[in-house]
């Protein structure tokens, strides 16, 4: 399984800044999380569907939630974890566009997925 595979797992708006395209990210109005030691469980109550993220997931999205850009995220990760910037900022990048397909998060003004 991949990297991003095990961050994420099929089974109130906050925004982050999304330097690409000038618009900010926003969690989803359908979407509940629960956190727990391993991670974290995510509800979209639009669709009854429920993603698992592991602590390396729910981390990133609580950077989310705290209103930091990737960067912040990744800067923080990388201290945190002694891993390398550019490839925890690889990551994290790639876990954001996939809630944004999976349409748990959303760009300002914009329509989920």
């Amino acid at each position: 399984m991949s990297f991003l595979g095990s961050l994420l797992n099929k089974t109130a708006n906050v925004s982050q800044f999304d330097e690409r395209n000038g618009h900010r990210l926003a969690i989803a109005p359908d979407v509940r999380v629960s956190v727990h030691n391993d991670g974290m469980a995510v509800l979209d109550i639009s669709t009854g569907r429920v993603f698992l993220c592991n602590r390396t997931g729910a981390r990133i999205w609580q950077g989310v939630e705290d209103g930091l850009d990737a960067d912040e995220i990744s800067r923080q990760i990388s201290r945190e974890c002694d891993v390398s910037f550019h490839l925890v900022s690889r990551h994290t990048s790639s876990f954001l566009d996939e809630v944004e397909r999976r349409g748990l998060v959303i760009r300002s003004g914009g329509r989920r997925a």
